[in-house]
């Protein structure tokens, strides 16, 4: 029986792997896309990665979620932290991508419950927000606001 040489102890990772680490989860476009430049109608799935417009954290990868038309009110973009206690001005938002389990997305976050059934949906990186919805009443249905993200090839 041969006996395997011993292990090397690795003290510190190599610098390409640092970087692969640090920037995993992260968009590598330099260049994103608007929503009005994907050109995509109702019921089509969408055909590029979904990021933070932020932070460039992907949300959602390509082909998982069909664009829907549907008008629902969000509070206007803003982080955690420079949430007040006066109540945010809301925007209506018609364009939105149905993700229907929550484990398809990449990386997302939920807000503590408003009301009743409502939590926000943001990003779990930089926590800005809200990018969409979830009502808790409809448990098969995550809805993102097609213009508060950017859109990645890669």
């Amino acid at each position: 029986m041969a006996e395997n040489p011993p292990q090397q102890l690795v003290t510190q990772p190599p610098a390409a792997l640092l970087q692969e680490l640090g920037s995993q989860g992260k968009c590598k476009a330099e260049e994103f896309t608007s929503y009005d430049e994907l050109k995509v109608t109702g019921g089509e799935k969408n055909p590029q990665i979904l990021a933070c417009p932020k932070c460039r954290s992907k949300i959602l990868r390509a082909e998982k979620a069909i664009l829907i038309s549907r008008e629902i009110s969000l509070p206007c973009i803003t982080q955690k932290s420079s949430i007040g206690s006066e109540p945010p001005d809301c925007e209506v938002v018609k364009q939105l991508w149905l993700v229907e389990e929550m484990m398809t997305f990449e990386n997302v976050g939920f807000s503590n419950t408003v009301g009743t059934s409502i939590k926000y949906l943001t990003c779990a990186d930089c926590e800005i927000g809200p990018l969409g919805i979830h009502d808790l009443n409809n448990p098969k249905e995550f809805l993102v606001a097609a213009r508060r993200v950017k859109y990645a090839s890669n």
